[in-house]
């Protein structure tokens, strides 16, 4: 379940500070919300029924209860898949980003994984992207609010000029300043060792969607590769994920940044929303829109010149910028955005997954531990009676 529209991040932030030690997701909010408050105090060990009225209130808040309805005219779309989670032994395994830092008793990481099912609604015009193999998901619980923060510390340490706006590449390794397109400051902070563990941290869950590329998977045209996957196909490559970028984007949007609608042609990013330590002002705004395909041509038209051409809103699909969730989606044919921030202040890491060509020397092996994190064992793996005939008999 997606977080509602009116979502409260502030709330949310509370909420979680509140129970350091409790995986808040929207769906488990939602689920306390439902229930009495006697219920809640129960649940939480809490003996002070004031004090279980306290939490409920915050989770009504977290769950946007009551609050005002979205005044977007598109109405929004669930299309998180189911939760994919963890073997919990697994999740003992996960080291903490800052060991020195690390206390015990610190909230520890939870990761869950839901993948957006762009097909879920077949009459909807998202559904073109299901069509295309487009990939996208969502990790909640990634990483704590303690190691957001650290993340963001190291970042402002180390660049001497604050945060510089951030510019736009226009090949050529050359860079201009155009704020219609993007708007907000950016620190640039190279460090391979901090990526590998930004990727640790969430490669048990993804690495069976994306470790591993194989342009026969999907028709001409299609999966992350899109129209390179023709060239790719002829000369029989195929992928795999090597590492994470060490170049690590530190983005900050304030009040009316954005980044407007794009398709770019890497394959996967890695998108890593902070904790807004920087004040009491709650984050309003500012979520990763995908936008239905040629949205950009129409999505800034008024509502009166979209009736007077017969047009109907672009359809979208929001991911909140909730604390410690990461987005992965692949930049083929999706159309995205990052939307205005009408309050607060928006902080992100981006930056992107590496592959290389599979050397034919290693293609067996990358392909068993494929079949391996997908659960496809050799045994489980239809077989052409032809290879199971006999040899021939020798004269």
């Amino acid at each position: 379940m997606q977080p509602p529209l009116n979502f409260d991040i502030k709330a949310w932030h509370l909420a979680r500070r509140v129970l350091p030690n409790i995986v808040l997701t929207p769906d488990f909010a939602l689920l306390l919300h439902s229930r009495s408050i006697t219920d809640i105090s129960k649940h939480f060990r809490i003996t002070n029924l004031a004090m279980a009225a306290a939490l409920n209130s915050i989770i009504s808040l977290v769950t946007g209860s009551g609050g005002e309805s979205s005044t977007d005219s598109t109405p929004q779309l669930d299309l998180l898949a189911e939760p994919q989670e963890l073997d919990p032994v697994e999740y003992k395994k996960l080291a903490p980003l800052f060991p020195r830092s690390h206390k015990k008793g610190d909230p520890v990481p939870r990761p869950v994984l839901r993948r957006v099912d762009f097909g879920k609604y077949p009459s909807s015009k998202l559904s073109q992207y299901a069509d295309l193999g487009a990939y996208a998901s969502v990790i909640d619980n990634a990483f704590t609010l303690k190691e957001c923060d650290e993340l963001l510390r190291m970042a402002e340490s180390s660049s001497e000029e604050g945060w510089p706006i951030a510019q736009v590449n226009i090949g050529g390794n050359e860079q201009i300043l155009d704020t219609s397109y993007r708007k907000g400051d950016r620190i640039l902070y190279d460090n391979q060792r901090l990526a590998n563990k930004l990727l640790a941290r969430i490669m048990p869950l993804v690495a069976k969607d994306i470790a591993y590329i194989d342009p026969a998977d999907a028709p001409t045209g299609k999966g992350p590769l899109g129209w390179k996957s023709t060239a790719a196909k002829r000369r029989a490559d195929k992928f795999r994920l090597t590492r994470l970028n060490e170049r690590l984007r530190f983005l900050r949007y304030p009040v009316s940044g954005f980044f407007k609608n794009n398709k770019e042609s890497s394959l996967f990013t890695f998108h890593l929303y902070l904790d807004n330590n920087t004040g009491d002002v709650p984050l309003k705004g500012g979520a990763t829109r995908f936008w239905e395909s040629g949205a950009q041509l129409v999505h800034e038209m008024s509502p009166a010149k979209l009736k007077k051409r017969g047009l109907k809103p672009p359809e979208f699909y929001d991911v909140a910028p909730i604390p410690g969730r990461v987005l992965v989606f692949q930049h083929a044919y999706l159309v995205h955005s990052g939307e205005p921030i009408t309050e607060g202040i928006k902080l992100t890491i981006r930056t992107d997954f590496m592959y290389e060509i599979i050397p034919q020397e290693d293609e067996e092996i990358e392909y068993r531990k494929h079949l391996d994190r997908n659960g496809l064992l050799a045994d489980e793996i239809p077989v052409d009676p032809q290879d199971e005939a006999p040899p021939a008999a020798d004269n």
